[in-house]
């Protein structure tokens, strides 16, 4: 079964607004089977409309689009919609009552404008919507099943669940059980990941594997489908658990959960502490790990010492490293991860110095030059441990302090057993 998704938006080619809906339509597919072949973002014109829907009609199964059933003269959908079928728009009685019945509710008086919302191709179907103004339109061209639904996304997905996902199962439409999962890792890049799984890569193969990179994080995809929900979930087990053995330490996390999450279930679970000293981030690391809830449990402070004169006085960092060596060093790294331990006496405590940009780099220590230093409590030897990394990024400011987010996953064993702090 393959699908195409078309995306109507003047302000989705601006980029003005981002698009929430192809993924998650996509998804949706993609549970049930079917393949999406082909997605189109088209503007609000008529004939473009027109011309993506006989593209996609020509070569998919199921169409679905998002958006442009709106009241005003830029929502096209319904025309070019008439256009593909050559049938003419008229109107749907129960759909127009539906639409009054919406704006009672909320006691105000509906707009004559919005009479066309209830107007749909002679040919087609309404499809109710329960929590807007907009209907959505089904119809079948030949042998393509089109489903129109309004771009506004909590309306979309409402509709697409109580409608059109059942419409796609009574249809046949939906393909074998299908399973997946998505195993998160970092600390090494792309190309590593890849030649550690190379050959169960297979294009044709079932389960099918995929890598993506965001943000720093590598994501391998494993999707099947069998027969039945069972058997498809048992292909991917088994995949799984032989990619978990090839990417070893690399691996975080699964699913839906995140890097910060993980970091505050395992600090947690152990009932540790962490600090942080941050420089040229700036709190961004403090702020991925208190957007997950629960997190004072174990995070005890961050001291943003932006300025040498913050590192003497707020972490204990000696003017000597700072006259020597430079902010932006191992040792000054280093003196600010024991400077954090000292000052808050949390079980770990991660610094980070270095130059994000535009200014400030030279040839010796260049735009993108991070340290990043680990401390921690020695739980079983005495004393306590300390690594420092030097990091070298590319990229524009905000990119640079991303990445040295992500990269705090690089910290070394000995802190993944109280937690993997791979934020």
């Amino acid at each position: 079964m393959s699908a195409g998704i078309i995306s109507v938006g003047d302000e989705l080619l601006s980029g003005r607004t981002q698009d929430t809906n192809f993924p998650f339509l996509a998804q949706q597919l993609h549970l049930l089977g079917i393949t999406v072949d082909m997605h189109l973002t088209v503007a609000d014109c008529r004939s473009r409309l027109t011309k993506a829907l006989s593209t996609l009609c020509g070569t998919c199964q199921l169409v679905l689009i998002t958006g442009g059933l709106g009241p005003t003269s830029d929502d096209i959908t319904r025309f070019a919609l008439a256009d593909i079928l050559s049938s003419p728009l008229q109107l749907h009685g129960d759909g127009l009552q539906r639409i009054k019945a919406h704006f009672s509710r909320l006691d105000r008086p509906m707009a004559q404008v919005n009479r066309i919302q209830a107007m749909i191709p002679a040919s087609a179907h309404i499809i109710d919507n329960s929590c807007g103004t907009a209907p959505g339109i089904s119809a079948k061209l030949e042998g393509t099943h089109i489903f129109a639904l309004p771009g506004v996304p909590h309306e979309m997905r409402t509709m697409f669940a109580d409608h059109v996902e059942p419409a796609i199962k009574q249809l046949g439409l939906a393909e074998r059980a299908m399973a997946s999962t998505r195993l998160h890792c970092c600390g090494t890049g792309e190309s590593n990941i890849f030649a550690l799984i190379e050959d169960l890569m297979d294009r044709s193969g079932n389960p099918l594997v995929g890598l993506t990179v965001q943000d720093g994080i590598i994501t391998i995809s494993i999707n099947a489908h069998a027969d039945s929900p069972s058997a498809a979930r048992l292909l991917v087990d088994q995949k799984t658990r032989l990619i978990e053995s090839r990417i070893g330490a690399f691996l975080f996390g699964r699913d839906d959960q995140t890097l910060p999450q993980v970091v505050s279930e395992l600090l947690t679970l152990k009932k540790q502490t962490l600090a942080l000293a941050e420089s040229c981030t700036a709190g961004l690391i403090a702020k991925l790990l208190t957007d997950v809830p629960g997190s004072s449990k174990f995070f005890l402070a961050d001291l943003v010492t932006y300025c040498n004169q913050a590192k003497i006085r707020l972490l204990g960092v000696s003017e000597k490293i700072l006259t020597r060596h430079g902010a932006v060093s191992t040792q000054c790294a280093r003196a600010m991860a024991e400077g954090a331990m000292n000052r808050t006496d949390a079980d770990w405590t991660l610094a980070v110095t270095g130059i994000a940009g535009p200014d400030g780099g030279t040839e010796e220590k260049p735009v993108g030059l991070v340290y990043i230093a680990l401390a921690g409590k020695a739980l079983d030897n005495g004393g306590d441990i300390i690594d420092v990394k030097e990091f070298k990024f590319s990229g524009d400011r905000p990119h640079i302090r991303s990445r040295v987010a992500v990269r705090l996953g690089h910290a070394p064993p000995r802190f993944a057993t109280a937690a993997r702090l791979a934020l």
